[in-house]
């Protein structure tokens, strides 16, 4: 199992965001958020991954209302950023069996991880 602790404690834009933003800050977002996945693979010296299951856990620092599902577009751009940094060859099913996006609880430490898991 690895875990990246992404630099956001909040995501850099969220699904209702990139509905409505414009092409040239959707761009700009995906890719700060594509190149620092990238960098922080890399730093951290990950090396190519088998077929694996992925999880995004966004843990909030309150109880504000939140949904899950704000988080797929960070979850997409993530991954792709890992794609470039060597961790899997692409990122279809052949790879990445699932991705799925969480949201926990941690008023001490809000963060947002990437856990990835081999699937077996």
């Amino acid at each position: 199992m690895t875990t990246i602790v992404l630099p956001y404690q909040r995501p850099p834009l969220t699904s209702n965001q990139a509905s409505r933003s414009t092409g040239r800050a959707h761009a700009r977002a995906k890719k700060q958020m594509r190149w620092t996945a990238a960098l922080l693979a890399k730093s951290m010296h990950i090396r190519s991954h088998p077929r694996s299951d992925v999880l995004l856990t966004w843990y909030v620092p309150n109880l504000h209302r939140r949904d899950a599902g704000s988080l797929s577009v960070l979850l997409k751009h993530t991954l792709d950023g890992l794609v470039d940094a060597g961790v899997w060859p692409d990122d279809h099913f052949g790879w990445v069996r699932t991705e799925a996006c969480r949201i926990d609880l941690d008023r001490a430490n809000p963060r947002i991880e990437l856990t990835i898991t081999e699937a077996l």
